[in-house]
């Protein structure tokens, strides 16, 4: 989702704001900081946030669903003033998928030991909740974010560098999956709403790193359009029964792309449409549990099956399409353009991103 949110914010988001207070708390599945206070029912949230793992893992066929490899309500404080320091006190102690995650005193470390994947080992997840998206953004940097998910890995160096401070120490240098999510979103979702959507998309990239990994692959193996297109249909799927409604209604959007342009040369601008129709394309012809057998021959050659796959799906989407479709092009064609627009003098990079 981090291109989803249509308003655009102020930027003295790039000046620095003073770090907000951030309150971490122990979860079954790593740690869930809130950003600002704390909510009155923080186990609404915790609940809800449990739910979506055990249901996009199940959803993904990563079963049984991870469990913690020790005891997570009160996790080991180690005294440190950087991770590498905790690290080297820990020594052997630290297993590799362990997580250093920064504790509610300063100069101490929570340890997060591993979950387990039925045998395997997988780093437990950061949940960063804020109070709703302009404050994402802000501590982001990027003002076409609605919702965020970060692998940890040297390659994101440049997201971190935008970033404010504390959140880059909190999550850049984590070097283990991160969900930034709001507890408040946009119209017309309502806060829970949004809250559940933002998660069941960032978990669902959580999730297909965690399977990708186990089939021997790298997260950068996975192109765009498909890593998109992937996390969006699994929150769709939560939401409709995507085989039920005709592929042009289901995927307005992409259908209007169709009419003129390919899967091979889609712009940034529309990863998610075109990425969750081809997704849907590749479901209703082989089925969702057979798509994740076929991936892994898919990326071996994945130019090559998009160029075949080219032709079909746009006789696919050929159907009517919805009253709202020309409206709803627009608005995903204008929206990023128009962010990169007005955030180039202090970002030039900016234009890359969506062009």
């Amino acid at each position: 989702m981090r291109r989803k949110a249509l308003v655009l914010v102020l930027l003295f988001g790039f000046v620095g704001l003073a770090a907000p207070t951030v309150t971490p708390t122990p979860w079954r599945y790593g740690v869930i900081y809130w950003v600002g206070e704390v909510p009155q029912r923080p186990e609404a949230y915790v609940n809800m946030a449990t739910n979506w793992v055990e249901r996009v893992f199940r959803f993904w066929g990563l079963l049984p669903v991870p469990q913690p490899s020790a005891a997570w309500a009160t996790p080991e404080v180690v005294e440190a003033t950087t991770r590498a320091e905790a690290r080297a006190l820990l020594g052997s102690d630290l297993p590799p998928e362990a997580v250093l995650a920064v504790g509610p005193e300063p100069g101490t470390f929570w340890v997060l030991r591993p979950l387990l994947l039925g045998e395997r080992r997988i780093q437990p997840l950061t949940l960063v909740v804020f109070p709703d998206v302009p404050a994402l953004q802000d501590a982001v940097g990027h003002y076409g974010v609605g919702a965020l998910f970060a692998l940890g890995e040297d390659e994101e160096r440049e997201l971190w560098d935008v970033a404010e401070p504390w959140l880059a120490e909190l999550v850049g240098e984590l070097g283990a999956p991160a969900v930034l999510a709001p507890r408040a979103g946009l119209p017309p979702f309502t806060p829970k709403d949004y809250f559940l959507h933002a998660l069941a998309h960032e978990v669902a990239h959580w999730a297909m790193v965690v399977w990708a990994r186990g089939q021997g692959l790298t997260a950068a193996k996975i192109p765009p359009l498909l890593r998109e297109g992937l996390a969006t249909y699994t929150q769709l799927s939560f939401l409709v029964t995507p085989g039920k409604v005709p592929p042009s209604l289901l995927h307005p959007v992409a259908a209007l792309w169709a009419r003129t342009g390919s899967l091979t040369a889609v712009p940034h601008t529309f990863t998610y449409e075109v990425g969750v129709s081809l997704v849907d394309f590749l479901v209703r012809r082989h089925g969702w549990e057979r798509l994740l057998v076929l991936l892994p021959e898919y990326l071996s050659s994945w130019e090559e099956h998009l160029g075949g796959w080219d032709e079909p799906w746009r006789a696919w989407l050929a159907g009517d399409l919805p009253p709202e479709a020309h409206v709803l092009f627009r608005i995903v064609a204008e929206a990023l353009p128009l962010c990169a627009r007005m955030v180039q003098p202090l970002f030039p990079q900016a234009w890359d991103l969506v062009a």
